[in-house]
């Protein structure tokens, strides 16, 4: 409901309290016609206003096309914008860091990098034996690492990691600090 239908239905209310007001206090009935055509100059007033305000509102739009192209841009940045955060949430990195370059949000499309390279990212599993150790298997080992790592699913290498990091690095994407803690990370995988 708009504020106009609701200042008039408050209105029509006052006057029918009044109404009944005066047919309680015993008026013979001129009060209760007045307070009918009070309530009707009232209704008819703010109905000439807000259709004012309409055509007001309509000649601004076609005075100023520039506002309505300025929303309509809007609208559609914002668009863009939605669609991105649904290809990254559809784990589409690549269309995602696209919409965000395309809109000029270079730190968003900096952040969806790293989501795409923590996402990419080979996860080894390591257990560091020193002396004589048997596992499950009842196989001896000694003085190896053991390594249980993801590379045969097709997965990226430690150094195809780095690489891809590096490669963010030289473009600007991401800065030293980051670098450095990214490439960290990857090791101590």
């Amino acid at each position: 409901m708009h504020l106009y239908d609701s200042i008039v239905i408050a209105i029509w209310l006052i006057v029918f309290y009044a109404i009944w007001a005066a047919t309680e206090a015993g008026d013979p009935g001129y009060g209760q016609v007045a307070f009918f055509i009070v309530g009707l100059v009232i209704n008819f007033v703010l109905r000439k206003l807000k259709f004012e305000n309409e055509i007001e509102s309509r000649e601004q739009r076609l005075i100023d096309p520039e506002i309505e192209s300025k929303e309509r841009e809007q609208r559609l940045i914002d668009s863009v914008k939605a669609e991105a955060k649904v290809r990254e949430m559809a784990l589409d990195y690549d269309s995602a860091i696209e919409m965000w370059e395309s809109l000029g949000e270079i730190s968003e499309a900096a952040r969806v990098r790293k989501l795409k390279v923590e996402q990419s990212a080979v996860k080894v599993e390591q257990t560091v034996v020193h002396g004589d150790y048997v596992d499950d298997r009842d196989t001896i080992v000694k003085d190896s690492v053991i390594n249980r790592s993801t590379v045969g699913n097709g997965e990226k290498t430690k150094a195809e990691e780095i690489k891809e990091i590096k490669e963010l690095h030289d473009a600007g994407a991401i800065d030293d600090d980051e670098f450095k803690q990214m490439k960290k990370e990857i090791l101590d995988k």
